[in-house]
């Protein structure tokens, strides 16, 4: 089968393998459609991989064979299944910091999600896998994983319906954030340089899309509850203490360009500021967000760019960098 390989230098190489033995317990899935993640263009750019590596996570395909045991589905059935699955035993999972579980990023599909072929663990099969439905697109499934990353880092923030938050960076994590916050009840400021985006945050509910935000013409009572942060410079975390109200948070939700930044500590004490993160999906978010997804609530697929073919995968990655696309996806 064909699959594209990243090498340590940042370079892909199409690869022929063999199809990979079924598991017990799991299935032999063959690829309909992979999404280009976050993750993935940020291991191409910064050359994070070691050895030669198949990425790719957000997983739609068909079942092509089942593997000793399995009853619950069966051979054509359409999938979409997230790679990682926590120990619930460890210090990190009884914590909730499931994706700092040692379990949680040994398991991934194998070899990865930009090949003809995957295969699913027993685990995968009881914690991440969903049959789809017939009436759900294959390009709305596709946001299964990166919906639940948005959804998890929801519950573990402060938010009450009424609230105010400040999404910066409208790119596909930044709308569905912003899509997800209004089904919360907040309401939404979304902030991005890029105008074209700030128009197309309407359409997931961003109550106002600006290029800036400037403090000063907002009172005391009035500054946002949080700031969420999707994109931009580290040099934000420190800018976005200034635009919550205290008492409020400050939530990063992306790997941020810079490698330092100055915070007052002072005014973190004093004016009770939370500084919070967050990082992938849990077995929970994945769940809600397959609700949400086949209640069609929000129809991410109006992000997606036109398919690409695996070859064309430095293509996608690079129209990603370069903000040409807010979703790029695989189709096989």
């Amino acid at each position: 089968m064909n699959t594209l390989s990243l090498n340590p230098d940042g370079q892909f190489t199409q690869v022929i393998v063999d199809i990979p033995p079924v598991p017990d317990g799991g299935l032999l899935v063959k690829t309909l459609a992979c999404g280009v993640c976050g993750t993935d263009v940020l291991k191409v750019v910064n050359r994070m991989v070691t050895k030669p590596t198949v990425l790719g996570h957000e997983l739609v395909g068909t079942v092509s064979a089942l593997g000793k045991g399995v009853t619950n589905f069966a051979i054509g059935d359409r999938i979409v299944a997230a790679h990682h699955v926590p120990c619930f035993k460890c210090r990190y999972c009884r914590h909730g910091n499931i994706s700092m579980c040692d379990h949680f990023k040994a398991t991934n599909f194998v070899p990865g999600g930009f090949a003809e072929y995957v295969t699913l663990s027993a685990e995968h099969l009881q914690y991440t896998t969903f049959k789809i439905p017939d009436n759900m697109p294959t390009e709305e499934a596709l946001f299964l994983e990166p919906l639940a990353c948005c959804v998890r880092n929801l519950d573990r923030l402060p938010l009450l319906p009424g609230d105010t938050v400040l999404v910066v960076g409208l790119g596909s994590i930044g709308l569905m954030t912003a899509a997800l916050l209004k089904l919360r009840g907040c309401d939404v400021i979304g902030l991005d340089l890029d105008p074209a985006r700030r128009e197309h945050a309407k359409l997931f509910g961003v109550d106002k899309a600006q290029d800036r935000f400037d403090p000063s013409v907002c009172d005391r009572n009035s500054l946002p509850d949080g700031v969420l942060l999707t994109a931009g410079p580290a040099r934000l975390v420190a800018d976005a203490m200034n635009w919550v109200r205290s008492g409020g948070f400050i939530n990063l939700f992306s790997h941020l360009d810079g490698e330092t930044v100055t915070l007052d500590s002072s005014a973190l004490y004093h004016r009770e500021l939370t500084l919070n993160a967050s990082y992938s999906a849990s077995p929970d978010a994945l769940r809600e967000a397959f609700k949400i997804l086949s209640a069609d609530l929000i129809k991410l697929r109006r992000l997606l760019a036109a398919p690409y073919t695996l070859l064309n995968l430095p293509k996608a990655i690079d129209d990603v960098i370069n903000r040409r696309v807010f979703k790029a996806a695989i189709m096989f």
